[in-house]
């Protein structure tokens, strides 16, 4: 479904630059420079968890469109928070 929703985006409805600006996302973390100002200073921003890769090797359909996800995509989602929620409760006992 994301590469069908990708295709959509890139060829039919480019409405964030086409196939060029496609490409770019493909290969760029643009998160990146976020994760890192705010890893300089967690007492200023608080703690950063990156879960860029947490659907990097899903076969499942979880995505509606390009950013917003089905009930089963937003659910592996709450699923990660809550186990990173438990480890630090364990870290902080």
């Amino acid at each position: 479904n994301e590469k069908k929703i990708i295709e959509l985006y890139d060829l039919i409805r480019p409405v964030h630059g086409g196939t060029k600006f496609g490409d770019y996302l493909r290969t760029n973390d643009i998160y990146k420079y976020v994760i890192k100002k705010v890893s300089e200073d967690p007492s200023k921003y608080g703690q950063i968890h990156n879960l860029i890769d947490i659907f990097r090797n899903d076969d499942s359909e979880n995505f509606f469109t390009l950013v917003h996800l089905k009930d089963s995509g937003y659910k592996v989602i709450a699923k990660n928070m809550y186990n990173l929620i438990l480890q630090n409760e364990k870290m902080d006992q």
